[in-house]
């Protein structure tokens, strides 16, 4: 990782390209490209795992990506790309892809999930969402406020179920597994 230095900016140098910079003020500017770098990737661990995604830096550590897109002033402005699962070594079936999120000037977020088959609309601070998941015979809508989510769970006689924020994504897993087995009837 290197680190350049144009116009009072401090920037990333990542496989030739200029990128994560920060401005006089400290605040992000400019195009960012957000991974972690956790361990070393070895041959072993291709032929392990053929599908892992991640390759080589110059110190021999594995980039996993974890977003990219631009900010302004400290803030993710417009379209993001979001990188969703663990894409070195995923469960199967595997659930890792990328997520289209748009930042507006409203104070919303707009989320594109097309392996879920989910679009949302949420709050900046995540204390609202409301989200559509669209299954092959039905589409589940889906409420969240301060934190708690509600939806009618078709798994269950369309029972109103209400679950934590956090487990959005196990919510999806299981009306996507759900939808997938109801079209193999």
């Amino acid at each position: 990782m290197n680190w350049t230095f144009t116009q009072a900016q401090k920037c990333e140098t990542h496989y030739g390209r200029t990128i994560n910079c920060f401005d006089k003020d400290s605040l992000k500017q400019g195009f960012w490209y957000e991974y972690k770098i956790h361990k070393i990737l070895t041959t072993d661990s291709f032929n392990k795992n053929p599908k892992a995604i991640g390759f080589h830096n110059e110190e021999g550590k594995v980039e996993t990506p974890i977003g990219e897109g631009y900010y302004k002033d400290n803030n993710r402005v417009g379209k993001w790309t979001i990188y969703v699962g663990s894409f070195y070594n995923d469960i199967y079936p595997p659930t890792s892809h990328t997520r289209q999120v748009t930042y507006t000037d409203t104070g919303y977020i707009l989320v594109v999930d097309t392996f879920w088959n989910f679009a949302a609309t949420l709050s900046t601070d995540s204390s609202s969402l409301h989200g559509i998941v669209t299954l092959t015979s039905d589409k589940v809508d889906i409420h969240c406020k301060n934190k708690m989510c509600y939806y009618d769970d078709p798994m269950n006689n369309n029972k109103r179920k209400k679950i934590p924020f956090q487990d959005i994504d196990d919510i999806l897993y299981r009306l996507n597994y759900y939808d997938k087995q109801n079209k193999k009837k």
